[in-house]
């Protein structure tokens, strides 16, 4: 059955509204909604999610007004938003999660990232994504798995409105889409046109997808009839995956990494949580903090995206040379380092920012907060035939994968919960806004949009949002001006989230197109 877009006035359109109402499961008007991005999202009296994306932010509401955890809040974003936001979710994504479960009071990294077939080049990576859902609301979920797939399910049969933040996307890689047969196929008109803001967008195939992993488990995607469609599509699509390979995935729990946050605005110790040394945006993001505190209190601004575009660099000679040392010893708050002064030499940081997150929490005190990736925008720009599930580019890195999570150790208590993506960006990005909310007392929403800087080592230049670039410049600083450097998701409690939810406050970033 052919996958469809619909114009919001076409009689297709009205069709698929007239079969919603016949369906014997019942379904709901799956429209963009929300209060503006950038905005609280949330509120502390049934949960809080913040997510790039409307449609499966308000589904994940929902999920936490049934009583449902933050985990299962999260897998039913992940699942909605792989039928409304394909361009960087899609089931064959990979990521990592922090879960904080308030009854241990003990935060836990699960890894889903994506593996690479052991045939590579025409090898399809073995995706991660549906398998972590799994094991994370298997761990601390409440309600049923199937309750949490019902919505996208239908969403994906009935259609679903092209957001904002998705039809940018797709304008963005028209090019590249219009390249493979499925993808054109899935998301263009027969004129070759990409769909636009409220256009409606159907995808019989991936509804199929997900009915029999809301039936017969996620377990079904790796090994049942699923995998064995998915087989079928990889082998017509000349991509090599056996089946043994695919069905023996599996996911990794491990503890995170932890910086003791002592400074600032707060009386108690925190504990910020970040992926593992294993995975370097969060080792990068505790060097940032540990940089950004050894340089004391900032009052002027151009002298702190000064000292964040120097980090930046910093961070970049770190990850060549391997060590922390003597980083800071060249800093100068009144000019430009000259690299020839630094420690070790740049290394040039080419990473993909297209990823996405979504960051949860419940009236329990839990909170969640998960990246998503597809190593680039729409994945490789190619769909597996039959299954309408975007393929994930196998040549992108995932080290740039930033979920966090604050504990109050005192108040045994969520503070702050969040993601950064934007590739190689992504750590001074976090960094920033840690250092701005819990340092010097800045609200989450005027902290989340400020404008932004990064240097990505070589070439020797620092990129700037808005009118930043002038201060760095006057500094000896060659700035690029750019329009948008990564985006963050996040919720903030400063009185902490078991005991003062109404403290709360959800956070989208503004750089996502609303």
């Amino acid at each position: 059955m052919l996958n469809t877009i619909a114009r919001t006035d076409s009689p297709l359109a009205c069709a698929l509204v007239l079969a919603c109402s016949l369906a014997t499961v019942g379904c709901g008007t799956f429209e963009e909604g929300g209060p503006p991005v950038g905005r609280v999202v949330g509120s502390g009296e049934t949960g809080l999610v913040a997510g790039e994306d409307g449609l499966s932010r308000r589904i994940a509401m929902e999920v936490l007004a049934r009583e449902g955890t933050a985990a299962d809040a999260a897998v039913a974003y992940f699942f909605m938003a792989a039928v409304s936001y394909p361009s960087r979710v899609s089931l064959a994504s990979g990521g990592l999660c922090l879960s904080y479960e308030e009854a241990e009071n003990q935060t836990r990294l699960l890894d889903f990232r994506n593996r690479p077939a052991a045939t590579q080049g025409a090898g399809l990576p073995i995706p991660g994504a549906v398998r972590g859902m799994s094991a994370l609301q298997a761990v601390q979920g409440n309600l049923a798995w199937h309750d949490l797939l019902v919505p996208a399910e239908r969403a994906a049969r009935f259609g679903v409105q092209v957001s904002p933040a998705l039809a940018s996307d797709l304008a963005h890689a028209s090019g590249i889409l219009l390249g493979d047969t499925e993808a054109r196929r899935l998301f263009a008109s027969p004129a070759g046109d990409m769909p636009g803001v409220g256009d409606t967008l159907v995808q019989f195939e991936l509804s199929d997808m997900l009915s029999g992993i809301r039936t017969r488990g996620a377990s079904d995607f790796y090994r049942g009839q699923t995998a064995r469609s998915i087989m079928e599509a990889a082998h017509e699509a000349g991509r090599v995956i056996t089946p043994e390979e695919f069905g023996a995935y599996a996911v990794a729990w491990s503890d995170p990494a932890t910086f003791a946050f002592e400074r600032g605005l707060i009386a108690s110790d925190l504990a910020v949580e970040v992926p593992d040394g294993t995975i370097d945006a969060g080792a990068s993001t505790l060097t940032a903090l540990a940089l950004l505190g050894d340089a004391g209190s900032l009052d002027r601004d151009a002298e702190r995206y000064h000292l964040l575009a120097e980090v930046a660099l910093r961070l970049t000679v770190a990850r060549g040379f391997g060590g922390t040392a003597n980083l800071m010893e060249s800093y100068s708050a009144a000019r430009a380092t000259d690299p020839a002064a630094l420690p070790g030499s740049p290394v040039q940081l080419d990473e993909s920012p297209y990823a996405t997150g979504v960051v949860t929490a419940d009236r329990m005190g839990n909170a969640v907060a998960c990246v998503f990736t597809l190593n680039g925008l729409f994945g490789d720009g190619s769909v597996l035939p039959g299954t309408g599930i975007v393929v994930p580019a196998s040549s992108g890195t995932d080290e740039t994968l930033l979920p966090v999570i604050v504990v109050n150790d005192v108040l045994r208590s969520v503070v702050l919960a969040g993601t950064a993506t934007g590739g190689s960006a992504s750590p001074v990005l976090m960094a920033q806004v840690l250092t701005d909310v819990l340092d010097d007392g800045l609200s989450l929403d005027d902290a989340v949009g400020r404008p932004r800087v990064h240097h990505r080592g070589l070439p020797h230049v620092v990129f700037a949002e808005g009118e930043v670039g002038e201060a760095l410049a006057e500094r000896g600083h060659v700035v690029e001006g750019v329009s948008e450097i990564g985006r963050v998701l996040a919720i903030h409690c400063p009185d902490g989230l078991r005991n003062a939810p109404d403290s709360c406050m959800a956070v989208t970033d503004p750089r996502v197109p609303d």
